[in-house]
């Protein structure tokens, strides 16, 4: 991927992902299905936008990059909250889901770098896979 492209892609993934992401929608997003649907729709047009303006693919590959990417995206919010929700019960088997401060808990930050690193994975992994 070229440096340009990569460039845009990061800016359209952090605008998408995070500027454009409600705080319900992060908080919901692994246990109610329609939060990760408005999610993915978000980050949808965002990846559109991408392939539209970087020119890197026909349209047969732009949709398989962005149909692909996200029903990865989807797979990795859906589970990767439910993985830290579950190893921060082993952790604090006393906690109450509703008060537990996981702002203050390192291992949060760690899955949330852990949840970026594996949408960055899929993004360079489609775009190989479209372009060889």
């Amino acid at each position: 991927m070229d440096y340009e492209s990569l460039v845009l892609l990061i800016v359209i993934h952090v605008v998408f992902d995070f500027v454009f992401q409600s705080r319900e929608v992060a908080k919901n997003k692994s246990s109610k299905f329609n939060y990760l649907l408005t999610h993915l729709v978000i980050l949808g047009f965002g990846l559109l936008l991408y392939t539209k303006f970087s020119g890197r693919y026909t349209a047969d590959q732009a949709m398989f990059f962005i149909y692909t990417n996200l029903i990865l995206h989807g797979i990795i919010d859906w589970n990767i909250w439910r993985g830290y929700k579950y190893l921060a019960i082993k952790r604090f088997p006393d906690l109450d889901p509703k008060t537990f401060p996981y702002y203050d808990d390192k291992v949060f930050y760690d899955f949330i770098a852990l949840d970026q690193m594996l949408h960055a994975f899929c993004y360079l992994g489609i775009d190989y896979i479209v372009r060889s």
